[in-house]
């Protein structure tokens, strides 16, 4: 009888044993994944505000806000990174793939990267995200009526242009202010080339005056749309930003969610195409 007793408590104390080791790796496990989603929304931030700081020209405490851009996406790809090395982005939660196509817009954007050629290596693997209304490609886009930032209102069916490129930003937005330089390019090489194509920035329920500040410190001259109330955003299916629709006579013909004004040479050359096709 006491022999059983003691196999029992033996067997007790093993089973405490191990059910306590299953417990300690899963509260590390979760305790690590809480940690990464951290660094995730800091990764975010941090890129939002240094797209933000470039843009103004400013350089005080860029270099230490870059200097752990590079570290944390280190740390969110060996998150998706199997055994045997290869990175599968489809394995990071949604919140890591976000932050990471954040790191990866500042990479596209043109400023000095900060990122290490292995960390480059694994931004050009992640996609921009989704676009929904993509799925209008190829039919005619919601129309819309919309203010002028400078008085006037603009509606689209009426608009004459062959090629109309509508940005949806909002200045709250890092990326937003980066791309807004690639449009105002854009928008005056169609006219000193006398191309039949209206670039129109269309604002997401911000102040008229905070727009018209931004407008008059950087020197803009390509119209803005105030979409006061978000409802043309929401027609078009805007669930992040930027996001660039290109129209050709009426037909919408292309949709990118991110910076693709950062290469405007790839910009205008899809518009010259569309042109093309037109005449």
């Amino acid at each position: 009888m006491r022999k059983r007793s003691i196999i029992w408590g033996v067997f007790m104390l093993l089973g405490g044993f191990l059910l306590g080791c299953l417990l300690a790796g899963y509260v590390g496990y979760r305790y690590k994944s809480y940690l990464t989603d951290i660094i995730a929304s800091q990764l975010k931030q941090d890129v939002s505000l240094l797209i933000k700081l470039r843009n103004d020209d400013v350089d005080g405490g860029v270099g230490m806000i870059e200097m752990g851009l590079d570290n944390a996406v280190r740390q969110l790809v060996w998150q998706a990174t199997d055994r045997q090395g290869r990175f599968d982005p489809g394995r990071l939660s949604p919140r890591r793939l976000r932050a990471l196509q954040a790191a990866r817009s500042y990479m596209d954007a043109g400023f000095k990267s900060p990122f290490s050629s292995e960390a480059k290596q694994y931004l050009s693997q992640i996609m921009s995200p989704t676009c929904p209304v993509a799925e209008f490609e190829g039919k005619t886009p919601p129309d819309f009526t919309l203010d002028k930032l400078d008085d006037g209102k603009f509606t689209l069916s009426k608009e004459k242009a062959h090629v109309v490129v509508l940005e949806f930003w909002a200045s709250r937005c890092g990326p937003c202010l980066a791309a807004l330089p690639g449009y105002e390019n854009l928008h005056k090489w169609a006219k000193a080339q006398d191309k039949s194509v209206a670039v129109y920035c269309i604002n997401i329920q911000e102040d008229q005056e905070i727009v018209a500040r931004l407008w008059t410190k950087r020197n803009f001259s390509m119209p803005v749309l105030l979409d006061r109330d978000g409802e043309v955003a929401k027609a078009y299916r805007v669930d992040a930003i930027p996001q660039c629709v290109i129209i050709a006579e009426g037909i919408l013909r292309y949709a990118h969610v991110g910076l693709v004004a950062a290469n405007e040479e790839n910009l205008r050359t899809r518009i010259e195409a569309l042109l093309s096709e037109i005449s």
